[in-house]
């Protein structure tokens, strides 16, 4: 595993050959002041990764477990598309199109979030650009995509287990809790009313939000006892408590819950 000491090192060698070799990024409304504080401050706290002003939850939910694996990679991927705009996440090589780079990001939106998220998005895009905040359909990432980042960036034992149209059971989300127990990283499809004590009993029509189900001090990652549910996940640049407030009966989770793609670390 590579070391946040490291990775933190190769920001700020980078940064001062920028200045040392008068080198211009490409991302013309970011300094590089800020991306450096960006990804340092995540290297060290990878819950600081958010997607809650744009729609590119998917990016940021992989995002956030490659740096907690490998900070290294994590960093090396920020400081490579803001310099020569050619990144390596592992096997996949990528890059953001002139269009993305060329817009302000969106006001709340580090700038370290910025480059890495919506580069990862822009380019696994085949038909719709994503250059803004309001990128809709274009921000929207498939189970498949995410199983493809973690393979791609040296993930081991990937299992899909995901259903766009119909919500997954309690037996589902028990084995993703024991996954997470054992040492794999889960990244959860859900819809978002789960994360809202208004909204966490109401039926959804279909999956609208990654989250990362996080690891509990004890035993499985899920508590389920006397038919309601608790655990917690990081979203939106923080770890929250699902439900945040109250209890959450099994069945109303099931209303929001759609499945689980899991991931290995090397």
């Amino acid at each position: 595993m590579s070391s946040t000491s490291d990775a933190k090192r190769i920001v700020d060698e980078y940064l001062s050959k920028m200045d040392g070799e008068h080198l211009v990024s490409p991302w013309k409304k970011i300094s590089k002041e800020d991306l450096g504080r960006g990804l340092k401050a995540r290297v060290d706290d990878p819950a600081l990764i958010s997607s809650k002003v744009v729609n590119l939850c998917g990016p940021a939910a992989f995002f956030h477990n490659l740096a907690i694996d490998d900070p290294v990679m994590y960093a090396q991927v920020g400081i490579d598309l803001y310099g020569p705009n050619v990144a390596k996440l592992g096997t996949r090589q990528f890059w953001a199109s002139r269009d993305l780079m060329n817009i302000t990001p969106p006001s709340g939106m580090d700038a370290a979030d910025w480059i890495i998220l919506a580069a990862l998005r822009d380019h696994q895009n085949m038909v719709l650009d994503f250059d803004s905040a309001g990128g809709t359909l274009s921000g929207v990432s498939m189970p498949n995509e995410l199983e493809k980042w973690f393979k791609e960036s040296g993930y081991k034992s990937i299992s899909d287990e995901t259903n766009l149209f119909f919500s997954k059971s309690q037996e589902n989300i028990k084995k993703a809790g024991r996954l997470v127990a054992g040492g794999q990283r889960v990244c959860l499809l859900i819809n978002s009313n789960m994360l809202n004590p208004s909204t966490q009993m109401q039926n959804s029509m279909f999956p609208d939000h990654w989250v990362v189900l996080k690891k509990a001090a004890h035993g499985s990652a899920v508590s389920i006892n006397h038919g309601n549910i608790s655990f917690k996940v990081h979203s939106w640049g923080k770890i929250l408590s699902v439900p945040s407030t109250g209890l959450l009966k099994i069945g109303d989770f099931e209303k929001n819950y759609y499945g689980y793609i899991a991931a290995k670390p090397k």
